[in-house]
């Protein structure tokens, strides 16, 4: 529950300062939230398949290229991009590190029009162990789309 209440509060900060999108003439035609929540899916999809394809960079095409990002792991906290793809490539430099990748129990939840916030469970499957967990994410819209800004991901035992 501390977890959800300090996501939350960050969320509140971050639409604080969010950027303000005019929709499309597409938007017109269907819910802002059912647009909201497919854009996130095809994000999180496209990371999916970069990631099982081996490739860290396409996998990172997923978060916003801004040094106020955040992601939040049992190792600590992580601010801005370049510190959050180098810990990716020093933990999963490799195909065999990397494993495959599958997203399970994905939960929407709109916070604004700008932000969604997504959570669900991550499991690796590799030759010698299958690691998994939980994670909540925080993505907003961007000029150039949807991308996460805030990346809590928790190990399981």
């Amino acid at each position: 529950m501390k977890i959800i209440a300090l996501l939350l509060l960050a969320c509140a900060s971050f639409t604080a300062c969010s950027l303000r999108i005019n929709c499309s003439s597409d938007c017109a035609a269907k819910p802002p939230e059912k647009t909201a929540i497919a854009a996130c899916k095809q994000v999180l999809d496209a990371q999916v398949v970069a990631w099982n394809s081996g490739n860290i960079d396409a996998f990172a095409a997923g978060y916003r290229k801004a040094p106020d990002i955040v992601m939040a792991t049992k190792g600590g906290v992580e601010l801005g991009f370049d510190a959050v793809i180098a810990g990716y490539r020093k933990s999963y430099g490799t195909p065999a590190l990397m494993g495959k990748l599958r997203f399970d129990s994905l939960s929407y939840v709109t916070l604004s029009a700008e932000e969604t916030l997504v959570s669900g469970a991550w499991h690796l499957k590799r030759v010698s162990d299958e690691p998994h967990g939980r994670f909540a994410l925080v993505l907003r819209l961007f000029p150039e789309g949807w991308r996460i800004v805030l990346d809590y991901t928790s190990v399981l035992p």
